[in-house]
């Protein structure tokens, strides 16, 4: 009897490993896979389209839209096509953009992905964090934050003389968080608007990331120290003030650290911030997300294994605009291709090791 235990057991374990690979293939890009000496970038329209940006030598920049997995439509030449964060237009609608620049000019063309490919929409210039954050337009009486439907007019010293926006993000009722950067003398600013009116600006490290807002009218920004082998994630809260009050630590028992996304649920306070674990030379590909409380303590970490055969480098993610998390690794099984997969976070085998990961 104990035997037939044991191989039933064998055999769940074994339908497990191999539920697991058929899961990892059934997110794979399994068409139009890039060369290798490719430069990549991923868009997660939903949980069905996955837009793809790829440069090499011979084609230049060009875009490939995948639908479950399959390659649904390449755009590639008359001009140079980059990708935007999904944004709310004019009309109230959320719209796909991307952006093309014209080979022989500096004019810029914004466009819409849809079924028929990519249609232009009316010429203005736009930047956005994410799906769900305000658009900022630029009219020609000055810039706008588009939210939710409602507008809200950006005084006139924003941005400031030198400086560029690079987006913008909710951060409560009438307060919105725009991120401003000057190049000279790399300078990054963070200005809190509340209902129109400017109520703070704070300059931050230039080699800061920008997080989440905290839900108070402040933030959080974090910092990765280069540090030997592995490297420990400075943790930054800013006040409803725009003053740095808290500095934490993110450590981990010999891991790479790395912070790529994190998210505020407004309801609750919580906000969760998404990283990767990594020790090469142990063969460690882990993923966490990490639920911090209002006062930024540790409530919950959830860690992730990435299989080491579709990984050799820091895995990433990616929100999707359906709010789900996306881990994005590589298949490294073939040498000449470049085989990305974009699995979602919650499909990954659970961690039994935490490798020390923690926030002091």
């Amino acid at each position: 009897m104990k035997k037939v235990i044991l191989v039933i057991l064998a055999g769940i374990l074994l339908m497990a490993s191999v539920s697991a690979v058929a899961e990892y293939k059934d997110y794979r890009l399994t068409e139009g896979d890039m060369s290798i000496d490719s430069t990549w970038g991923y868009l997660a329209l939903d949980a069905h389209n996955t837009v793809a940006l790829n440069r090499t030598m011979t084609k230049g920049w060009h875009v490939t839209w995948y639908r479950d997995g399959k390659l649904y439509r390449d755009i590639s030449g008359k001009g140079d096509i980059t990708m935007v964060p999904a944004v709310v237009g004019r009309d109230g609608d959320t719209l796909f953009m991307a952006k093309k620049v014209a080979k022989d000019s500096t004019e810029v063309t914004y466009m819409k992905w849809t079924e028929e490919g990519l249609t232009d929409v009316p010429a203005y210039e736009v930047s956005s964090f994410d799906i769900d954050d305000p658009a900022l337009i630029k009219e020609e009486n000055g810039w706008k934050i588009r939210y939710h439907g409602n507008e809200t007019a950006l005084p006139d010293s924003i941005p400031a003389e030198g400086e560029e926006i690079r987006g913008c993000i909710a951060a409560g009722k009438g307060l919105f968080l725009v991120e401003t950067h000057k190049e000279e003398g790399f300078r990054k600013f963070i200005t809190c608007i509340d209902h129109g009116e400017v109520k703070y600006k704070a300059e931050l490290p230039w080699s800061a990331y920008f997080q989440a807002p905290d839900g108070k009218g402040g933030f959080i920004t974090t910092y990765t120290y280069p540090s030997g082998d592995y490297s420990p994630v400075e943790l930054t809260h800013y006040d409803a003030q725009g003053e740095a009050d808290r500095h934490l630590r993110l450590t981990g028992n010999k891991v790479v650290l790395s912070v790529w996304e994190s998210r505020l649920d407004e309801e609750t306070g919580l906000c969760t911030i998404y990283g990767s674990a990594v020790a090469k030379s142990r063969k460690v590909f882990t993923v966490f997300a990490m639920t911090l409380d209002e006062d930024l303590n540790v409530c919950k970490l959830d860690m992730r294994k990435v299989d080491p055969e579709y990984q050799d480098y820091d895995p990433r993610f990616y929100m999707a605009p359906d709010g789900t998390a996306y881990v994005i690794i590589q298949d490294m099984r073939d040498k000449k291709k470049l085989r990305p997969v974009l699995i979602p976070f919650s499909l990954l085998e659970e961690s039994k090791e935490t490798y020390g990961v923690d926030l002091q």
